[in-house]
């Protein structure tokens, strides 16, 4: 959340109204019934206490700016929190044309539906891996996976034979010497677990 902030607040040049921000997301929380604060309700808080100090920036109430997610929130999308939503924000809520749109139940999208519409967008079919990518990542970074191409595949150095399954512990112990620039290994297989911890001087434990 802090991460988040000190971002959002770099890129608006107002890292100096950290301080501000941070006092008002105490009292968002209180407002939004003390939501625990871990993703994604900490984002949830740490935005609306933004947006209410540039309200308050540019002369405006607090709550003027709500963004998508504290509405779902409030409407309960995300389950009930703790304690009870401050009813002004409740009321500030439900007066947005916005909460009407997002209190209907969204449109479930096929697989089919779903290929034609990234299809048509990127004038070719997609496989299944690059359209789930499309659909969670930012554009730019899926692009920049592709260009890539596929991962290299790793050989041990100084043999040339086929990689062949580890079958036990000795030959795990020997295999992970051939690997390169590893610092830690766990395994689990059934009831075994092997752990190896390499030290600077390249002796594994």
């Amino acid at each position: 959340m802090m991460s988040t902030l000190k971002r959002q607040l770099g890129e608006l040049r107002m890292l100096d109204q950290l301080p501000a921000v941070i006092e008002e997301a105490g009292r968002v929380r209180a407002d939004l019934g003390y939501p625990i604060m871990v993703t994604p309700f900490s984002q949830f808080v740490g935005s609306q206490a933004l947006m209410n100090v540039l309200a308050i920036k540019a002369g405006e109430d607090r709550y003027s700016r709500i963004p998508d997610e504290v509405v779902r929130f409030v409407l309960g999308n995300f389950g009930a929190p703790e304690g009870d939503i401050a009813p002004e924000v409740m009321e500030k809520v439900s007066q947005l044309p916005r909460a009407k749109e997002l209190a209907e139940p969204p449109t479930e999208r096929s697989l089919a539906e779903l290929h034609e519409e990234y299809g048509q967008k990127f004038s070719r079919p997609l496989s299944e891996e690059e359209l789930l990518l499309r659909m969670v990542l930012p554009a730019d970074q899926v692009d920049g996976m592709l260009a890539a191409g596929p991962a290299p595949r790793w050989t041990p150095t100084g043999a040339n034979r086929t990689p062949a399954p580890v079958t036990n512990i000795a030959e795990f112990i020997r295999a992970a010497h051939e690997l390169p620039k590893w610092k830690y290994l766990a395994v689990s297989r059934g009831a075994e677990k092997v752990e190896l911890r390499r030290s600077q001087g390249g002796e594994t434990a």
